[in-house]
């Protein structure tokens, strides 16, 4: 309808919720696809409100979502950056102009049945942090997981650099160089070239300082292809500590 406005309103908190950060209101307008936003951010004892106004209703709301919380992040880290302090976010819900609430998870849109595709629980994947020759790239492996499920922006960044620990067991253990190691990953792992090259390509312009948009569905699909490989490298691991 012509005329016609839609408000979206994000509640999130800045962690540590003990630093009780807070921020008077911040006006700014921007654009998101074909919309005009206005959008008013104000920050008091670690409790964020962000309210967006724009033009035509937002259809994918995730994506949405994702980049308001890069936008949030950005001036929490320049709070940061002027008190010398580490700060996080977290948005956790959303009610539009008709008072219908979103509350947003802590994984990927459609993650939920993840933990069915995983060929190995918990007490697996225990036995490989204990182990002295796999430990190190697996423990950072998994970190950088985490951080692609929480910064949306940078999943593919992530979700290499992830790949890239785990790349570097196999650089260690047979002193080859980068390209070698990469085939030696691939080979052991039968992981196809195009499959890492894919992830890569979501990855490349933050690596050198870029910028890159990325949909809700396009993160799914990285994430989901990481995590298989990541499967496989832990079969790999279960199968050698086990001779």
């Amino acid at each position: 309808m012509n005329g016609q406005s839609y408000t979206y309103t994000f509640f999130g908190k800045v962690f540590p919720e003990r630093a009780n950060v807070k921020f008077s209101q911040l006006e700014n307008e921007m654009k998101w696809n074909d919309n005009k936003i206005n959008g008013v951010l104000s920050i008091d004892c670690s409790q964020i409100m962000a309210q967006y106004t724009c033009n035509s209703k937002i259809e994918d709301i995730y994506t949405f979502k994702n980049d308001i919380k890069e936008q949030i992040r950005s001036i929490v880290d320049i709070i940061g950056y002027t008190n010398g302090c580490g700060y996080d976010i977290e948005i956790t819900s959303c009610v539009d102009s008709l008072d219908r609430q979103i509350v947003f998870g802590v994984n990927i849109a459609d993650t939920e049945k993840f933990s069915e595709k995983r060929p190995h629980k918990v007490n697996d994947l225990f036995l490989i942090l204990s182990s002295s020759e796999y430990q190190i790239c697996f423990r950072r492996c998994l970190a950088d997981l985490r951080e692609a499920i929480r910064s949306p922006k940078d999943t593919g960044f992530f979700c290499y650099r992830g790949l890239e620990s785990l790349r570097q067991f196999f650089a260690n253990k047979h002193d080859l160089s980068d390209g070698k190691s990469w085939e030696k990953f691939r080979d052991e792992l039968d992981v196809e070239m195009k499959k890492i090259i894919e992830i890569k390509k979501y990855a490349d312009p933050v690596r050198h300082g870029g910028n890159i948009s990325i949909s809700s569905e396009e993160r799914y699909k990285i994430v989901e292809s990481t995590w298989e490989i990541v499967d496989k490298f832990i079969e790999y691991a279960l199968m050698n500590m086990k001779k």
